[in-house]
C-alpha cells in the first residue's frame, strides 16, 4: 500500500499571502523586527530553523507570535483556498488505493476546518 504525506500550508492550503500580509502586521503591532529586515525570498530559500536563527528574537516573543499568527488564521481560515486541481488530484489518489495524510505545524483546529470547509 502506498501513502502520500502532503504539508498543509502551502501545499494543501495557498497560505503564503494570508502569511505574508498578517506576519508583516503583526511584527507591526509586535515591534519584534525593523521592516527592513523582513526578507520573504530569504525566508523561502533557507529551512525555517536557520531562518528563525537568523532573525535572533527570543524565543518566549518567537512562540507567541505564532501562537498569535495561528488564532488569527483560525479565524479567517475561510478566505485561505486550496490550489487549483487539488481536489480533483486527491480523488484520483483515492481511487488508485494511495492513502493520503497531512503534516503540519499548524493548530488541528484550522486543518479540520480548512478540510472541512473545501471538502
Amino acid at each position: 500500500m502506498k501513502t502520500l504525506i502532503f504539508d498543509f500550508d502551502g501545499t494543501i492550503a495557498d497560505t503564503l499571502p494570508f502569511t505574508v500580509n498578517n506576519v508583516l502586521e503583526l511584527n507591526r503591532s509586535m515591534k519584534l523586527l525593523n521592516a527592513e529586515k523582513i526578507d520573504i525570498e530569504k525566508f523561502r530559500s533557507m529551512d525555517l530553523s536557520s531562518y528563525i536563527k537568523s532573525l535572533k528574537i527570543p524565543t518566549l516573543k518567537l512562540l507567541y507570535f505564532v501562537l498569535r499568527l495561528q488564532l488569527k488564521l483560525g479565524s479567517q481560515i475561510n478566505s485561505v483556498s486550496t490550489f487549483n486541481d487539488l481536489a480533483e488530484t486527491l480523488v484520483l489518489l483515492k481511487r488508485r488505493g494511495v492513502k493520503t495524510g497531512i503534516v503540519t505545524s499548524n493548530s488541528k483546529k484550522n486543518v479540520k476546518k480548512f478540510l472541512q470547509k473545501n471538502n
